[in-house]
């Protein structure tokens, strides 16, 4: 794969004042490229985006991992993650290029009577398999629709610039939708996931949804209607990780996201997180990450 390169949320904003076609902060369009040299500015990647952004990978491969789970997204892929998915981490191959792309959630509103009502199945599906790969006909097809939405943003000064802009967001969308929803009606049934399967995808949304209020085995198994050594041993046997194992990482990541604010105190965070008491939220972040909480604000802030 060769020569990697971590990049930040900070890291991508700032390809986004440079090189980015932007339209009335409502549409983003970003070129990557592994090659270019970026600022560290910290490793974690701990992002909640409210909105919808869409990666497509034109040439080598990025590694991102969502929910706290791992993706790798080759060429001719695309990604799609909505404001429901946590962003965790994101690496770059030296000859990575490709598109990322981001709708604010109020310009999909203003579009949705283009759409027409969804099957559930790809409702399900979008939320746990972001990944399509595209074949040659598609991809062609949706980096043409990005080219234009491309030049369509840089034209100004058209007299119906709005709206040209617009259908091609709605080109682009009601494409990308169309290719996985024939993706879904082609797949082969022949394999069915296995209860534990669906029960470990059911358990990771509810971590992702309910990880900074719901710190005990038996909060997730009494909503998934198991017992919570059940749900132990089946979580254990389809992920490798223990429960607690995906509980405390899931504290850990919202602990961090908190103390990245600058307008909440440690005191606060540790109550917003369930903790007795700050003493107990202290050591319990430095057993898992190695620092106290104030030593990693310190540090986070520093590089900021």
């Amino acid at each position: 794969m060769g020569r990697e390169i971590s990049v930040s949320f900070d890291n991508l904003l700032q390809v986004v004042e440079s090189s980015a076609d932007i339209f009335q902060d409502q549409v983003i369009v970003v070129e990557i490229d592994g090659n270019q040299e970026f600022k560290r500015k910290g490793s974690d990647l701990l992002i909640r985006l409210d909105a919808l952004a869409v990666l497509l990978v034109v040439k080598g491969e990025i590694v991102i991992t969502v929910d706290y789970l791992p993706y790798r997204v080759t060429q001719h892929t695309i990604l799609e993650l909505t404001h429901k998915h946590l962003l965790n981490s994101i690496q770059l191959s030296h000859d990575a290029k490709g598109y990322y792309v981001v709708f604010a959630r109020e310009l999909l509103k203003e579009l949705s009577h283009k759409l027409s009502t969804l099957p559930n199945e790809f409702i399900i599906n979008k939320r746990f398999s972001p990944i399509t790969k595209l074949d040659a006909k598609d991809f062609a097809l949706m980096v043409t629709i990005l080219q234009r939405l491309q030049h369509n943003i840089k034209e100004k000064e058209h007299f119906f610039h709005r709206g040209v802009v617009l259908n091609e967001v709605s080109n682009f969308i009601m494409e990308m939708t169309n290719i996985q929803i024939q993706r879904i009606k082609t797949i082969k049934t022949d394999y069915k996931t296995t209860h534990n399967e669906e029960l470990a995808l059911k358990f990771m949304h509810l971590v992702v949804s309910n990880g900074k209020e719901w710190n005990e085995v038996s909060q997730y198994s009494t909503e998934l209607c198991v017992t919570p050594v059940y749900l132990s041993r089946a979580i254990k046997a389809v992920t490798g990780k223990t429960v607690m194992d995906w509980l405390n990482e899931a504290r850990i990541v919202e602990a961090k996201i908190l103390l990245r604010r600058h307008n909440i105190s440690i005191q606060d965070i540790s109550e917003e997180l369930r903790f007795s008491d700050q003493s107990a939220f202290g050591k319990f972040f430095k057993k898992h990450t190695g620092v106290s909480p104030l030593e990693y604000r310190k540090k986070v802030h520093a590089i900021n």
